[in-house]
């Protein structure tokens, strides 16, 4: 028996990074997943939030650097 009357739900298909550091879970839409992704680290990459596969580190999708840039 479950402590919480909620159904499991399968695990989260991403990960927020900010400034390199894991923040959160975060489910993919089901539909356009990869324009998701693709809009939301566009828009908040340059503030140093990026969605990161769970369990992957190529680079693609890995944080953006800190450096500043030109």
């Amino acid at each position: 028996m479950s402590s919480s009357n909620r159904a499991v739900s399968p695990a989260c298909d991403m990960a927020v990074y900010r400034d390199k550091q894991p923040v959160g879970p975060l489910r993919l839409p089901r539909t356009e997943s990869a324009s998701f992704v693709a809009e939301f680290n566009r828009l908040y990459g340059p503030r140093g939030m990026v969605l990161r596969s769970i369990g992957t580190a190529d680079s693609t999708t890995a944080p953006p650097s800190t450096a500043p840039q030109d």
